[in-house]
């Protein structure tokens, strides 16, 4: 019978490293090629962490569609890291 059965929770435990351009989960994010003056890599560890988004407070005129690479690196101890990357592809159009 399943009835007596405890659901089970997911629990993870993070390391953290200290090094120039982590967040404090330990995470290292990058992109290419470099998001310009207008946008943003969010490195911050809340909810937002990882998203490209507009800077505040610019406006962007149109721009052509443009791919970029976001890499996500964690170091992990005895000098090995794990990563991970995506592409991600931008285009800024008028609004009409």
């Amino acid at each position: 019978m399943t009835d007596n059965l405890i659901p089970a929770k997911d629990k993870c435990s993070i390391p953290t490293i200290s090094s120039p351009n982590t967040s404090s989960s330990g995470l290292s994010w990058s992109t290419t090629p470099n998001l310009g003056d207008h946008f943003e890599l969010v490195i911050a560890p809340d909810a937002d962490e990882g998203i490209i988004r507009m800077k505040v407070g610019k406006a962007v005129n149109a721009l052509p569609e443009t791919e970029y690479t976001v890499k996500c690196m964690l170091a992990i101890s005895g000098g090995r890291e794990a990563s991970q990357e995506t592409k991600v592809k931008v285009v800024v159009t008028q609004a009409t």
